[in-house]
């Protein structure tokens, strides 16, 4: 079973939020050499969120909110400001940090004032984004029938099934790729998690659904915007 990388980064995200709280907890309390741990350890979890967001989201593309009516337009406020300041708080991060590192206090605590606040919104936000689109509103995990599954690479222009690795024994490795996938209208296919396969594996498989495109005519109206598993299987090239 693959582990998901959303929940990685939601999880960093809210590790980075904890570490700022008990950060600001300790300058209060006169603790400075326990602050200044804290905040490097905040910044570094927080620039592993950033590789992890980066990597999973070149992987996976657009990742489609499928809740409807009111929550529509509050969660694209949260979305929208959390992207934002994520983008803002970025050189703030890097001038806070610098001030202290040059031991100019008095500047530090000025832009402090504001790094401080974005930085723990940024980072809470992030971890209520997730929620709301992997957890509340994922129509798979409430859904009491089984989740319908589409086969690879049925109607893809991409024209064959992927090969395996080169070089890469096949003995004790699984031949098909299990996927949770959305399928979009315009043919394209958005991977939101490996289900099971090995690590190998999954990466020639997302390799091949990044080139696979169904037909306009072949799109199933009933999968659109919708969850569904996917099977990947190898062509053995032995």
């Amino acid at each position: 079973m693959m582990f998901s990388q959303a929940a990685l980064n939601a999880t960093l995200n809210a590790t980075s939020a904890i570490l700022l709280a008990v950060g600001y907890a300790a300058i209060r309390a006169g603790k400075r050499e326990a602050h200044k741990r804290f905040m490097i350890s905040a910044f570094l979890v927080s620039c592993t969120f950033l590789v992890s967001y980066l990597v999973y989201h070149y992987r996976v593309g657009h990742v489609v909110f499928k809740g409807q009516g009111w929550i529509r337009p509050v969660y694209f406020a949260l979305l929208i400001s959390h992207t934002i300041l994520a983008a803002v708080i970025v050189p703030l991060i890097l001038i806070t940090l610098r001030r202290a590192w040059l031991e100019r206090f008095d500047k530090h605590r000025l832009i402090a004032r504001w790094t401080l606040p974005l930085w723990l919104y940024v980072s809470i936000t992030g971890v209520i984004v997730y929620v709301m689109v992997y957890r509340i509103y994922n129509p798979s995990l409430r859904a009491s029938s089984s989740i319908p599954s589409v086969s690879f690479p049925a109607d893809c222009s991409y024209g064959h099934e992927p090969l395996w690795p080169a070089g890469l024994s096949s003995k004790q490795l699984t031949e098909t790729v299990r996927l949770r996938v959305i399928m979009n209208a315009d043919g394209s296919i958005s991977v939101v998690r490996a289900l099971s396969g090995e690590p190998v594996l999954v990466e020639a498989a997302l390799d091949a659904l990044r080139q696979c495109h169904i037909p306009q005519a072949h799109v199933q109206a009933a999968l659109v915007g919708h969850e569904s598993e996917m099977n990947v299987a190898f062509s053995v090239n032995r």
